[in-house]
């Protein structure tokens, strides 16, 4: 891997460069999944979730299943997508019927992605958008622009895939101007994707601003009784903003509602939640005091 997925995001600060390449081992099952120790019909534990629990940038000895398998000496398999919770529960229900009676499931909400937020505004000149204060006219502008080339690239691709598939200066040059203008819109909106701080005399990007508390918060709640019936526990994972907020930015406030909302709905429904905000912090804090990243 030349890089991971912040520097493939970013469009407007290319030449601050955090590339960290490496070599990733990635091993797939016969159902598509990333294990390499166990089948399905083995696993004592299952881990659902999104990349985080694929452990996207991770090589196949470190992913989360093949870590807790060896320290806990339970059966660990991996059962993660790319998408949200509604595909998580839809693949859990399509293997039910591999699975040991007494499985335990974990799911994994993780704050930056599997939640609706929306902020709350009483202002009518202005939006919000990923925790972006813009006005509603540089808000559309932006996102028109945005709407534009992805349906340029819906004609391109799908209806004259001919001649894509011959036409150089679409392959080649076209990225480079959307990544341009791109680049022009988000520096005028100030809505660059990525934000740096120096963390451990490096420079660390993070995917977007943290929310304010000032929220609306929504997420898809899992429904299907059987799957409901096999869940131990859900556990709620908080992006890097959050982890790290507190030790980069004296005023930074971590914020609890996501987190509340999501035990409160499965509170209804008999399931136990667990908020690793808390001691992801506490360790980020130790780690760093040893010069060290909890990653």
């Amino acid at each position: 891997m030349p890089h991971g997925d912040i520097v493939a995001l970013e469009y407007c600060n290319t030449n601050i460069n955090i590339a960290q390449p490496r070599q990733q081992e990635f091993i797939t099952d016969n159902l598509g999944f990333r294990n390499n120790k166990y089948k399905i019909e083995e696993a004592d534990i299952l881990l659902v979730g999104d990349s985080q629990i694929t452990g996207t940038s991770n090589t196949q000895e470190f992913i989360p299943a093949n870590v807790l398998s060896k320290i806990s000496n339970y059966k660990v398999y991996t059962l993660s997508v790319i998408g949200g919770p509604q595909h998580y529960e839809h693949y859990i229900k399509e293997v039910l019927g591999s699975l040991k009676k007494d499985i335990k499931i974990y799911v994994f909400y993780t704050e930056g992605s599997d939640f609706e937020i929306k902020e709350v505004n009483n202002d009518k000149n202005y939006i919000y958008w990923n925790g972006i204060k813009m006005s509603y006219l540089k808000h559309k502008f932006r996102f028109a622009y945005e709407r534009l080339e992805k349906n340029k690239d819906k004609v391109f691709v799908k209806r004259l895939n001919k001649l894509y598939q011959k036409n150089y200066f679409y392959k080649k040059i076209r990225p480079k101007s959307q990544r341009l203008i791109k680049e022009i819109l988000a520096k005028w909106t100030n809505s660059c994707p990525v934000n740096y701080y120096s963390v451990l005399n490096k420079s660390m990007g993070f995917y977007f601003k943290p929310f304010s508390n000032n929220i609306t918060v929504d997420a898809i709640i899992f429904s299907d009784k059987s799957v409901l019936d096999k869940i131990k526990k859900i556990i709620y994972l908080p992006q890097k903003h959050t982890i790290y907020g507190k030790i980069l930015n004296s005023d930074f406030e971590t914020n609890y509602k996501i987190f509340q909302f999501l035990e409160k709905e499965y509170r209804k429904l008999g399931i136990d939640t667990l908020n690793l905000t808390d001691v992801l912090q506490k360790s980020a804090k130790e780690h760093m005091e040893k010069n060290e990243l909890i990653f």
